[in-house]
Protein backbone atom coordinates (compact mmCIF):
# COMPACT_ATOMS: atom_id res chain seq x y z
CA UNK A 1 0.00 0.00 0.00
CA UNK A 2 1.69 3.36 -1.02
CA UNK A 3 0.37 6.32 0.55
CA UNK A 4 1.51 9.33 -2.25
CA UNK A 5 1.90 12.75 -0.16
CA UNK A 6 1.55 16.16 -1.93
CA UNK A 7 2.81 19.40 -1.25
CA UNK A 8 0.08 21.15 -3.32
CA UNK A 9 -1.36 24.34 -0.14
CA UNK A 10 -4.99 23.18 0.42
CA UNK A 11 -6.94 25.71 -1.04
CA UNK A 12 -9.52 27.64 1.25
CA UNK A 13 -13.19 26.91 1.11
CA UNK A 14 -15.77 29.33 0.36
CA UNK A 15 -17.66 29.14 3.28
CA UNK A 16 -13.74 30.02 5.12
CA UNK A 17 -13.22 32.92 2.59
CA UNK A 18 -16.76 34.21 3.79
CA UNK A 19 -16.35 34.18 7.12
CA UNK A 20 -12.62 35.48 7.04
CA UNK A 21 -14.10 38.88 4.80
CA UNK A 22 -16.86 39.31 7.29
CA UNK A 23 -14.79 39.27 10.29
CA UNK A 24 -12.08 41.64 8.67
CA UNK A 25 -14.68 43.98 7.73
CA UNK A 26 -16.09 44.11 11.23
CA UNK A 27 -12.78 44.62 12.41
CA UNK A 28 -12.50 47.83 10.05
CA UNK A 29 -16.17 48.92 11.20
CA UNK A 30 -15.16 48.64 14.78
CA UNK A 31 -11.52 50.38 14.13
CA UNK A 32 -13.97 53.10 12.23
CA UNK A 33 -15.92 53.68 15.05
CA UNK A 34 -13.31 53.97 17.42
CA UNK A 35 -11.71 56.60 15.24
CA UNK A 36 -14.97 58.89 14.97
CA UNK A 37 -15.41 58.39 18.74
CA UNK A 38 -11.85 59.33 19.44
CA UNK A 39 -12.18 62.35 17.17
CA UNK A 40 -15.69 63.48 19.12
CA UNK A 41 -13.76 63.79 22.19
CA UNK A 42 -10.50 65.36 21.01
CA UNK A 43 -12.52 68.36 19.60
CA UNK A 44 -15.09 68.74 22.74
CA UNK A 45 -11.70 68.32 25.13
CA UNK A 46 -10.07 70.89 22.18
CA UNK A 47 -13.02 73.24 22.82
CA UNK A 48 -13.04 73.10 26.81
CA UNK A 49 -8.97 73.78 26.55
CA UNK A 50 -9.77 76.87 24.64
CA UNK A 51 -12.07 77.92 26.99
CA UNK A 52 -9.99 77.18 29.77
CA UNK A 53 -7.07 79.19 28.28
CA UNK A 54 -9.71 82.58 27.79
CA UNK A 55 -10.39 82.01 32.04
CA UNK A 56 -6.92 81.99 32.80
CA UNK A 57 -6.25 84.71 30.63
CA UNK A 58 -8.77 87.10 31.87
CA UNK A 59 -7.66 85.74 35.69
CA UNK A 60 -4.00 87.07 34.71
CA UNK A 61 -5.34 90.34 33.79
CA UNK A 62 -7.19 90.88 36.76
CA UNK A 63 -4.23 89.52 38.98
CA UNK A 64 -1.93 92.29 36.92
CA UNK A 65 -4.89 95.19 37.45
CA UNK A 66 -5.46 94.02 41.27
CA UNK A 67 -1.23 94.38 41.80
CA UNK A 68 -1.19 97.85 39.89
CA UNK A 69 -3.96 98.79 42.19
CA UNK A 70 -2.20 97.96 45.35
CA UNK A 71 0.88 99.30 44.90
CA UNK A 72 -0.98 102.79 43.50
CA UNK A 73 -3.05 102.17 46.81
CA UNK A 74 0.39 101.61 48.77
CA UNK A 75 2.01 104.70 47.49
CA UNK A 76 -0.34 106.72 48.43
CA UNK A 77 -0.57 105.96 52.28
CA UNK A 78 3.31 106.11 52.13
CA UNK A 79 2.45 109.90 50.97
CA UNK A 80 0.54 110.46 53.47
CA UNK A 81 3.61 110.77 56.17
CA UNK A 82 6.69 113.10 56.01
CA UNK A 83 9.23 110.34 55.50
CA UNK A 84 6.97 108.51 53.00
CA UNK A 85 6.41 111.54 50.72
CA UNK A 86 10.12 112.12 51.14
CA UNK A 87 10.53 108.39 49.77
CA UNK A 88 7.99 109.49 47.12
CA UNK A 89 10.12 112.00 45.47
CA UNK A 90 13.41 110.10 44.99
CA UNK A 91 11.55 106.84 43.73
CA UNK A 92 9.60 106.57 40.13
CA UNK A 93 5.90 106.71 39.91
CA UNK A 94 3.64 103.55 39.15
CA UNK A 95 2.26 102.84 36.01
CA UNK A 96 -0.42 100.84 34.53
CA UNK A 97 0.48 96.60 33.99
CA UNK A 98 0.85 96.79 30.03
CA UNK A 99 -1.12 95.24 27.54
CA UNK A 100 -1.10 91.39 28.00
CA UNK A 101 -0.50 89.52 24.67
CA UNK A 102 -3.46 86.61 25.12
CA UNK A 103 -1.55 82.78 24.56
CA UNK A 104 -5.46 82.39 23.04
CA UNK A 105 -6.81 84.31 20.64
CA UNK A 106 -10.78 85.21 21.18
CA UNK A 107 -12.57 83.12 18.15
CA UNK A 108 -14.28 85.72 16.19
CA UNK A 109 -18.28 86.04 16.69
CA UNK A 110 -20.61 84.33 14.47
CA UNK A 111 -22.67 87.51 13.99
CA UNK A 112 -21.77 90.91 14.72
CA UNK A 113 -24.20 92.78 16.71
CA UNK A 114 -24.62 97.08 16.92
CA UNK A 115 -22.15 97.78 14.25
CA UNK A 116 -22.53 101.22 12.40
CA UNK A 117 -24.26 101.72 9.29
CA UNK A 118 -20.86 101.96 7.52
CA UNK A 119 -19.43 99.23 9.00
CA UNK A 120 -22.62 96.58 8.16
CA UNK A 121 -21.30 95.37 4.22
CA UNK A 122 -17.46 94.44 6.12
CA UNK A 123 -19.36 92.55 9.00
CA UNK A 124 -21.66 90.55 7.05
CA UNK A 125 -18.83 89.68 4.22
CA UNK A 126 -17.08 88.07 7.34
CA UNK A 127 -19.52 86.10 8.85
CA UNK A 128 -20.20 84.74 5.77
CA UNK A 129 -16.68 83.63 5.35
CA UNK A 130 -17.04 82.67 8.86
CA UNK A 131 -19.78 80.20 8.11
CA UNK A 132 -18.60 78.33 5.37
CA UNK A 133 -14.89 77.73 7.51
CA UNK A 134 -17.48 76.12 9.80
CA UNK A 135 -18.90 74.04 7.28
CA UNK A 136 -14.97 73.11 5.66
CA UNK A 137 -14.17 72.18 9.40
CA UNK A 138 -17.45 69.58 9.48
CA UNK A 139 -16.95 68.28 5.43
CA UNK A 140 -16.44 64.75 5.46
CA UNK A 141 -15.22 64.24 2.21
CA UNK A 142 -12.36 65.25 -0.38
CA UNK A 143 -14.84 66.47 -3.03
CA UNK A 144 -16.76 68.93 -0.36
CA UNK A 145 -13.47 69.88 0.79
CA UNK A 146 -12.40 70.91 -2.40
CA UNK A 147 -15.44 72.99 -3.33
CA UNK A 148 -15.51 75.13 0.00
CA UNK A 149 -12.05 75.78 -0.24
CA UNK A 150 -12.76 77.63 -3.65
CA UNK A 151 -15.62 79.22 -2.22
CA UNK A 152 -13.67 80.21 1.41
CA UNK A 153 -11.06 81.64 -1.04
CA UNK A 154 -13.44 83.89 -2.82
CA UNK A 155 -15.41 85.29 0.35
CA UNK A 156 -11.66 86.16 2.19
CA UNK A 157 -10.99 88.09 -1.15
CA UNK A 158 -14.39 89.73 -1.07
CA UNK A 159 -13.78 90.50 2.96
CA UNK A 160 -10.53 91.83 2.39
CA UNK A 161 -12.08 93.99 -0.22
CA UNK A 162 -14.58 95.40 1.91
CA UNK A 163 -12.15 96.05 4.55
CA UNK A 164 -9.87 98.17 2.21
CA UNK A 165 -13.10 100.23 1.27
CA UNK A 166 -14.11 100.68 4.49
CA UNK A 167 -10.80 102.00 5.84
CA UNK A 168 -10.22 103.87 2.41
CA UNK A 169 -13.35 106.09 3.50
CA UNK A 170 -14.58 106.09 6.68
CA UNK A 171 -11.98 107.00 8.86
CA UNK A 172 -13.70 107.39 11.96
CA UNK A 173 -14.72 103.81 11.93
CA UNK A 174 -10.95 102.70 12.57
CA UNK A 175 -11.16 100.69 15.76
CA UNK A 176 -13.97 98.15 13.48
CA UNK A 177 -11.34 98.05 11.04
CA UNK A 178 -8.80 96.79 13.53
CA UNK A 179 -11.01 94.45 15.31
CA UNK A 180 -12.49 93.01 11.71
CA UNK A 181 -9.09 92.47 10.14
CA UNK A 182 -7.93 90.36 13.28
CA UNK A 183 -10.75 88.37 13.08
CA UNK A 184 -10.21 87.72 9.47
CA UNK A 185 -6.93 87.25 10.16
CA UNK A 186 -8.24 84.37 12.52
CA UNK A 187 -10.18 82.93 10.18
CA UNK A 188 -8.02 82.68 7.32
CA UNK A 189 -5.43 80.82 9.49
CA UNK A 190 -8.21 78.52 10.67
CA UNK A 191 -8.71 77.58 6.73
CA UNK A 192 -5.11 77.16 5.82
CA UNK A 193 -4.91 74.76 8.39
CA UNK A 194 -7.69 72.85 7.55
CA UNK A 195 -6.36 72.65 4.18
CA UNK A 196 -3.04 71.53 4.90
CA UNK A 197 -4.35 69.19 6.92
CA UNK A 198 -6.76 67.70 4.40
CA UNK A 199 -3.37 67.50 2.04
CA UNK A 200 -1.42 65.72 4.62
CA UNK A 201 -3.95 62.92 4.72
CA UNK A 202 -4.38 62.98 1.38
CA UNK A 203 -0.61 62.27 1.05
CA UNK A 204 -0.33 59.47 3.92
CA UNK A 205 -3.88 58.23 2.14
CA UNK A 206 -1.69 57.30 -1.43
CA UNK A 207 1.24 56.06 0.40
CA UNK A 208 -0.56 53.66 2.37
CA UNK A 209 -2.17 52.81 -0.21
CA UNK A 210 0.85 52.19 -2.62
CA UNK A 211 2.53 49.96 0.24
CA UNK A 212 -0.73 47.74 0.28
CA UNK A 213 -0.70 47.10 -3.46
CA UNK A 214 2.78 46.39 -3.80
CA UNK A 215 2.76 42.90 -3.40
CA UNK A 216 -0.25 42.79 -5.55
CA UNK A 217 0.77 43.94 -8.72
CA UNK A 218 2.17 40.87 -10.38
CA UNK A 219 -0.41 38.47 -9.23
CA UNK A 220 -3.59 37.22 -10.69
CA UNK A 221 -6.95 38.60 -9.33
CA UNK A 222 -10.04 37.84 -9.01
CA UNK A 223 -13.37 39.27 -7.95
CA UNK A 224 -12.89 37.97 -3.94
CA UNK A 225 -9.69 39.67 -4.33
CA UNK A 226 -10.65 42.90 -5.76
CA UNK A 227 -13.26 43.58 -3.07
CA UNK A 228 -11.09 42.56 -0.41
CA UNK A 229 -8.74 44.70 -1.57
CA UNK A 230 -10.94 47.65 -1.88
CA UNK A 231 -12.56 46.86 1.30
CA UNK A 232 -9.13 47.57 2.52
CA UNK A 233 -8.61 50.71 0.90
CA UNK A 234 -11.85 52.19 2.27
CA UNK A 235 -10.65 51.35 5.49
CA UNK A 236 -7.43 52.75 5.04
CA UNK A 237 -8.71 56.14 3.69
CA UNK A 238 -11.14 56.72 7.03
CA UNK A 239 -8.67 55.93 8.85
CA UNK A 240 -5.90 57.92 7.21
CA UNK A 241 -8.34 61.03 7.58
CA UNK A 242 -9.38 60.32 11.44
CA UNK A 243 -5.69 60.34 12.14
CA UNK A 244 -4.36 63.49 10.22
CA UNK A 245 -6.85 65.29 12.32
CA UNK A 246 -6.23 62.85 15.70
CA UNK A 247 -2.69 64.43 15.05
CA UNK A 248 -3.61 68.41 14.81
CA UNK A 249 -5.66 68.11 17.51
CA UNK A 250 -3.15 66.46 19.76
CA UNK A 251 -0.42 69.09 18.53
CA UNK A 252 -2.90 71.74 19.33
CA UNK A 253 -3.63 70.19 22.89
CA UNK A 254 0.34 69.94 23.49
CA UNK A 255 0.92 73.64 22.83
CA UNK A 256 -2.26 75.50 24.03
CA UNK A 257 -1.72 72.85 27.68
CA UNK A 258 2.11 74.47 27.69
CA UNK A 259 0.91 77.63 27.42
CA UNK A 260 -1.53 77.51 30.49
CA UNK A 261 0.87 75.88 32.46
CA UNK A 262 3.06 79.11 31.77
CA UNK A 263 -0.21 81.15 32.58
CA UNK A 264 -0.84 79.13 35.83
CA UNK A 265 2.86 79.44 37.27
CA UNK A 266 2.49 83.19 36.68
CA UNK A 267 -0.67 83.43 38.21
CA UNK A 268 0.70 81.49 41.39
CA UNK A 269 3.31 83.75 41.49
CA UNK A 270 1.80 86.70 41.28
CA UNK A 271 -0.72 85.84 43.51
CA UNK A 272 1.86 85.46 46.58
CA UNK A 273 2.59 88.97 45.72
CA UNK A 274 -0.60 90.86 45.99
CA UNK A 275 -1.01 88.38 49.35
CA UNK A 276 2.16 90.45 50.65
CA UNK A 277 0.92 94.31 49.46
CA UNK A 278 -2.54 93.81 50.74
CA UNK A 279 -1.00 93.02 53.92
CA UNK A 280 1.34 95.77 53.39
CA UNK A 281 -1.35 98.58 52.20
CA UNK A 282 -3.54 97.29 55.26
CA UNK A 283 -0.77 97.73 57.89
CA UNK A 284 -0.43 101.17 56.55
CA UNK A 285 -3.75 101.90 56.21
CA UNK A 286 -4.07 100.86 59.92
CA UNK A 287 -1.06 103.38 61.11
CA UNK A 288 -2.61 105.94 58.93
CA UNK A 289 -5.91 105.74 60.89
CA UNK A 290 -3.99 105.65 64.54
CA UNK A 291 -2.28 108.85 63.43
CA UNK A 292 -5.26 110.51 63.03
CA UNK A 293 -7.28 109.50 65.50
CA UNK A 294 -7.86 111.69 68.76
CA UNK A 295 -6.46 109.01 71.58
CA UNK A 296 -4.26 106.30 70.32
CA UNK A 297 -4.81 102.72 69.95
CA UNK A 298 -3.82 101.49 73.81
CA UNK A 299 -2.07 98.28 73.43
CA UNK A 300 -3.78 94.92 75.68
CA UNK A 301 -1.87 92.28 77.01
CA UNK A 302 -2.66 89.07 75.74
CA UNK A 303 -0.28 86.18 76.69
CA UNK A 304 3.07 85.17 77.45
CA UNK A 305 4.92 83.27 74.62
CA UNK A 306 8.46 81.71 73.72
CA UNK A 307 9.95 82.15 70.42
CA UNK A 308 11.58 78.89 69.07
CA UNK A 309 13.97 78.26 65.82
CA UNK A 310 13.11 75.70 64.21
CA UNK A 311 15.73 75.13 62.02
CA UNK A 312 18.08 75.05 64.81
CA UNK A 313 15.42 74.26 67.80
CA UNK A 314 17.17 77.23 69.80
CA UNK A 315 15.09 79.76 71.39
CA UNK A 316 14.85 83.22 70.98
CA UNK A 317 16.20 85.15 74.40
CA UNK A 318 17.69 88.69 75.22
CA UNK A 319 21.07 89.67 76.27
CA UNK A 320 22.63 92.47 77.35
CA UNK A 321 19.69 94.57 74.75
CA UNK A 322 20.35 91.83 71.73
CA UNK A 323 19.21 88.91 70.56
CA UNK A 324 20.46 85.65 70.44
CA UNK A 325 19.70 82.15 70.12
CA UNK A 326 20.29 79.53 73.13
CA UNK A 327 20.13 76.03 73.03
CA UNK A 328 18.18 75.95 76.55
CA UNK A 329 14.52 78.10 77.55
CA UNK A 330 15.21 80.59 80.14
CA UNK A 331 12.45 81.42 82.14
CA UNK A 332 13.19 85.07 82.15
CA UNK A 333 15.75 86.36 79.35
CA UNK A 334 13.45 83.72 76.84
CA UNK A 335 10.02 84.82 77.82
CA UNK A 336 8.36 87.50 75.67
CA UNK A 337 5.00 89.36 76.74
CA UNK A 338 2.72 89.57 73.88
CA UNK A 339 0.60 93.17 73.63
CA UNK A 340 -1.74 93.69 70.81
CA UNK A 341 -3.06 96.76 69.69
CA UNK A 342 -5.01 96.70 66.19
CA UNK A 343 -5.64 93.79 63.96
CA UNK A 344 -2.64 91.37 63.58
CA UNK A 345 -0.23 94.11 64.63
CA UNK A 346 1.55 92.68 68.28
CA UNK A 347 4.36 93.71 70.39
CA UNK A 348 6.92 91.89 72.02
CA UNK A 349 8.83 93.17 75.68
CA UNK A 350 10.89 90.87 77.40
CA UNK A 351 10.23 89.74 80.96
CA UNK A 352 13.95 89.69 82.21
CA UNK A 353 14.58 93.24 80.94
CA UNK A 354 10.61 94.68 80.35
CA UNK A 355 12.43 96.26 76.87
CA UNK A 356 10.60 95.96 73.93
CA UNK A 357 11.93 93.94 70.62
CA UNK A 358 12.03 96.44 67.68
CA UNK A 359 13.88 98.10 64.89
CA UNK A 360 16.79 100.39 66.26
CA UNK A 361 17.85 103.68 64.68
CA UNK A 362 20.49 102.36 62.81
CA UNK A 363 18.38 99.74 61.03
CA UNK A 364 19.22 96.82 63.15
CA UNK A 365 17.28 94.62 66.12
CA UNK A 366 17.73 95.32 69.37
CA UNK A 367 15.46 95.10 72.80
CA UNK A 368 15.98 98.21 73.74
CA UNK A 369 12.75 100.04 73.89
CA UNK A 370 11.19 101.36 76.70
CA UNK A 371 7.65 101.96 74.38
CA UNK A 372 5.67 100.31 71.83
CA UNK A 373 5.88 102.62 69.19
CA UNK A 374 5.96 102.20 65.47
CA UNK A 375 9.21 100.47 65.35
CA UNK A 376 8.60 97.83 67.83
CA UNK A 377 5.41 96.52 65.75
CA UNK A 378 5.48 92.83 64.88
CA UNK A 379 3.29 90.59 62.27
CA UNK A 380 2.88 86.75 61.98
CA UNK A 381 1.21 84.20 60.44
CA UNK A 382 -1.82 82.39 61.39
CA UNK A 383 -0.38 79.26 62.27
CA UNK A 384 2.08 80.53 65.57
CA UNK A 385 3.39 76.81 65.51
CA UNK A 386 4.77 77.35 62.18
CA UNK A 387 5.10 80.82 61.24
CA UNK A 388 7.66 83.76 60.20
CA UNK A 389 8.11 87.19 61.78
CA UNK A 390 7.77 90.33 60.23
CA UNK A 391 9.12 93.88 61.79
CA UNK A 392 6.23 96.19 60.07
CA UNK A 393 8.19 99.35 60.38
CA UNK A 394 11.50 98.04 58.26
CA UNK A 395 11.57 99.49 54.21
CA UNK A 396 9.61 102.71 54.85
CA UNK A 397 7.10 100.74 56.09
CA UNK A 398 6.59 97.67 54.22
CA UNK A 399 8.48 95.49 56.76
CA UNK A 400 10.70 92.97 56.84
CA UNK A 401 11.33 89.34 58.21
CA UNK A 402 13.37 87.91 60.67
CA UNK A 403 16.01 85.78 59.91
CA UNK A 404 19.34 83.95 61.26
CA UNK A 405 22.62 83.60 59.73
CA UNK A 406 23.37 80.33 59.22
CA UNK A 407 27.28 80.46 59.82
CA UNK A 408 26.86 82.11 63.59
CA UNK A 409 23.40 82.30 64.38
CA UNK A 410 22.97 85.91 64.66
CA UNK A 411 19.54 87.22 63.94
CA UNK A 412 19.24 90.73 62.00
CA UNK A 413 16.37 91.80 59.78
CA UNK A 414 15.59 91.28 55.90
CA UNK A 415 13.53 92.81 53.78
CA UNK A 416 9.89 91.97 52.54
CA UNK A 417 8.76 90.39 49.35
CA UNK A 418 7.31 87.46 47.69
CA UNK A 419 11.37 85.68 47.23
CA UNK A 420 12.36 86.82 50.52
CA UNK A 421 9.22 85.48 52.15
CA UNK A 422 10.09 82.27 50.71
CA UNK A 423 13.52 82.19 52.02
CA UNK A 424 12.88 83.68 55.61
CA UNK A 425 13.06 81.34 58.83
CA UNK A 426 10.23 80.03 60.25
CA UNK A 427 9.63 79.97 64.56
CA UNK A 428 7.11 78.12 66.63
CA UNK A 429 5.74 80.92 69.43
CA UNK A 430 4.12 78.74 72.03
CA UNK A 431 1.36 79.93 74.44
CA UNK A 432 2.82 79.61 77.70
CA UNK A 433 -0.08 80.85 80.09
CA UNK A 434 -1.70 77.30 78.14
CA UNK A 435 1.55 75.50 77.06
CA UNK A 436 -0.08 74.82 73.81
CA UNK A 437 1.01 76.47 70.43
CA UNK A 438 -1.47 79.43 69.41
Amino acid sequence: MHIIMSNTPQQERPGQQFSHDLSFEEDCQNAQRAAVETLHIGRATLEQVHQQGEQLDRAESIADETQYRLDKAGRILRGMTWSGWLANKFTKDIGPPPAVTRSTPIAPPLVYENVPDSCRAAAQAIQNYHANVKVLEACETDEQRETLLLICQSMYSSAMTQLDELEKNRASVEAYVTEFRSHLTILHEKEQSLNQSMRQQKISFEKNRAELLKGHSNSSTSSATDAHLQLQENHLDMISKSLGEIGMISHTLASAIGQQAQTIDSLDEKADHITEKSRMVTRRADRLIQNKSWTPVKPTFACHVSIRHLESGRYLSVHEGNLVLQTTFHESTGVFSLWKRQGEIFGLKNKESGRWLGQSMLGGISCSAYDFGRREEWEADSDWGKSRLLCTSVGWGAGGYLLVNTHNLSVRLGGCGVEERKTADLWCITNLDTQEDS
